[in-house]
C-alpha cells in the first residue's frame, strides 16, 4: 500500500485511472491471468471502534470523513436510555478515538446518530426520534470537532410529529442540510429538506419537490457541496413504481434546479436512495429498498451544471447484492457501497473504488475480517486519499469502521493496478494498450505511441515498486 503523500503517483493514478486497464485488461487479458473483473480486492489499514461499543449499539450505521476527522454513529447507543444514539469522532491516521458525541438534551428514542456529517471542523448529527417538537419531529446537532462540544441544534420552523427531521444530514462550510422524508407538506410521507445558514444560525429554505406526492419519502438523503444541494426521492414514480429521482438545489435560494432521473430508469430501481456530491458531479445510487438478494444495482455519475449523466456504475460481479445503498465522492474518487454483498457470508458486504471522471472500476473493498451480516458498505465516505465504510452489523451489531488508503499506481508500468507488484499482467495489460493505440499507451506524453514508449514502459516495469 503505498502512502498518502505520494503527490506525483496519484496524478499518475488520475491520468491513467480513467480507460485503461478496467476496459482493456479485463476484456482481453482476465481470463488469462485471472483477475477479477472488478479489478483488485483489498483489505482495511485500520479498523475502528468506539470505546464503550456494545452488542446492538449499531455503530457504524452511519459514516464522514473530512480533514484527518472521521465520525461514526450509533444510533441505538443506550448510555443514555434505550436506542438514545450516540456518535464518535476519530482520527484517520492513528485510528484513535478523540471524542464521543451526545446531545446536551438526549433521550431515549432519540436515534442520535443515524446521519453524520463533516466538513472542515464542523460536524453535524441527525436524530429522527427526537420528541422535541412532537413525537419522532426530529432534530440536528452541531459540534466543534476540535473539543467535541455541542455548539447548536437545528430544528425546522414548522417542526411536527413523524416528520424525521434528521434522518439525513449533510454540511458543506457554513451550510447544512437536514432531511425530513416523513413530512406531509403535499401528502403523507412526501418528504422535505431544509437549509440552513450555519453562520447565522437560521433558517434559510424548506426544500421541496416542484412535482412532490404522497410516499415518495423526498429527504431520505441529501448532501451538498458549495452552492448545490442534491436530494433523494427513491420511491418516486415517474419511470413506473419506485423508480426514483434526485433533485438539485441552489444552497442560497434554496430554489430547485433540476430533477435528476437515469437514462434507463425503470420500476423499482430506487434510484435516489443514496447521494453525494462534490463540485460539479454527484453520484447517485439506485437499489431496491426492500428484500433482500435483489441482486447487483447501480450507480450513476452527473454533472451538476447540465443535469445531464456522465456514466452509470456497475461492477460485474455477482456476489455485489445491493450495491449503490450507499455512495461517496471527493475529487477523483467515488465509493460505492454494496452492504449484502455475499463473499464472506450472506449480508457481509462490501464496497467498491471508482474513477469518478470516467465511472472505471479501480479495486473492491472488503473487510479482513469479514463474516455473514456484517453490512459492511452500508455506509460508506471518502475523503483527502482515504475511504471509511461502515459495518453496523459486525459482532452482533456492535458495529465497526473500516478505514482505506486509496491506493495508486506503484509506477508508470503498474498497467494491471496491482499497486505493489509488478508482474506479467501489467506486460500484458500495456502491450493491449499500445497495439490498439490507446492513450493510455503513450507513456513519454508525446502525442504518439511508439518504441520511445516501450522503452519507457520497460524502464519503469526494471525500476520495480519502492
Amino acid at each position: 500500500m503505498t502512502t498518502r503523500g505520494g503527490s506525483v503517483a496519484l496524478e499518475v493514478g488520475r491520468r491513467r485511472a480513467s480507460n485503461r486497464v478496467w476496459r482493456v485488461f479485463t476484456a482481453g487479458a482476465s481470463a488469462l491471468l485471472a483477475v477479477p473483473a472488478t479489478g483488485q480486492v483489498i483489505d482495511e489499514d485500520l479498523k475502528i471502534r468506539a470505546s464503550d461499543t456494545l452488542a446492538g449499539d449499531l455503530f457504524g450505521n452511519s459514516v464522514a470523513m473530512s480533514g484527518g476527522t472521521a465520525i461514526v454513529g450509533a444510533p441505538l447507543d443506550g448510555d443514555l436510555g434505550m436506542g438514545a444514539g450516540s456518535s464518535y469522532l476519530f482520527d484517520t491516521v492513528t485510528g484513535n478515538q478523540t471524542a464521543t458525541l451526545t446531545a446536551l438534551d438526549t433521550a431515549p428514542g432519540d436515534r442520535f446518530g443515524r446521519s453524520v456529517a463533516i466538513s472542515g471542523t464542523t460536524a453535524i448529527v441527525g436524530a429522527w426520534g427526537s420528541d422535541a417538537a412532537g413525537e419522532d419531529a426530529g432534530s440536528a446537532y452541531l459540534f466543534d470537532t476540535v473539543t467535541g462540544l455541542q455548539i447548536g441544534r437545528l430544528t425546522a420552523d414548522d417542526a411536527a410529529a413523524q416528520d424525521w427531521f434528521g434522518f439525513s444530514v449533510a454540511i458543506s462550510g457554513a451550510v447544512a442540510v437536514v432531511g425530513a422524508m416523513g413530512d406531509d407538506d403535499a401528502g403523507a410521507e412526501s418528504g422535505s429538506a431544509y437549509l440552513f445558514d450555519l453562520t447565522e444560525g437560521e433558517q434559510i429554505a424548506k426544500l421541496t419537490a416542484n412535482d412532490a406526492e404522497p410516499g415518495e419519502r423526498f429527504g431520505m438523503c441529501v448532501a451538498v457541496s458549495g452552492t448545490t444541494v442534491i436530494v433523494g426521492s427513491s420511491l418516486d414514480d415517474d419511470a413506473g413504481d419506485g423508480s426514483g429521482a434526485a433533485y438539485l438545489f441552489d444552497a442560497v435560494s434554496g430554489e430547485q434546479i433540476a430533477k435528476l432521473t437515469a437514462d434507463d430508469a425503470a420500476p423499482g430501481d430506487g434510484f435516489g436512495y443514496s447521494v453525494a456530491i462534490n463540485g460539479t458531479t454527484a453520484i447517485i445510487g439506485a437499489t431496491r429498498e426492500f428484500g433482500m438478494g435483489q441482486g447487483a444495482r447501480s450507480a450513476y455519475l452527473f454533472d451538476t451544471t447540465t443535469g445531464t449523466q456522465i456514466a452509470k456504475l456497475t461492477v460485474d460481479d455477482p456476489l455485489s447484492h445491493y450495491f449503490g445503498a450507499s455512495v461517496g465522492i471527493s475529487g477523483p474518487f467515488a465509493v460505492v457501497g454494496a452492504f449484502w454483498d455475499r463473499h464472506a457470508g450472506a449480508g457481509s458486504g462490501s464496497a467498491y473504488l471508482f474513477d469518478a471522471t470516467t465511472g472505471d472500476p479501480i479495486v473492491k473493498f472488503i473487510a479482513s475480517d469479514a463474516t455473514w451480516y456484517d453490512q459492511f458498505g452500508f455506509a460508506v465516505g471518502v475523503s483527502d486519499g482515504m475511504a471509511i465504510v461502515g459495518a453496523f452489523g459486525d459482532d452482533a451489531e456492535t458495529g465497526s469502521a473500516y478505514l482505506f488508503e486509496i491506493p495508486v499506481p506503484c509506477n508508470a508500468a503498474d498497467f494491471a493496478f496491482e499497486f505493489d507488484l509488478l508482474d506479467l499482467g501489467d506486460i500484458v495489460a500495456f502491450l493491449v494498450a499500445f497495439t490498439t493505440l490507446d492513450p493510455d499507451a503513450d507513456l513519454n506524453d508525446d502525442g504518439s505511441i511508439d518504441l520511445a514508449d516501450i522503452n519507457a514502459f520497460v524502464d519503469a516495469f526494471l525500476a520495480g515498486c519502492p
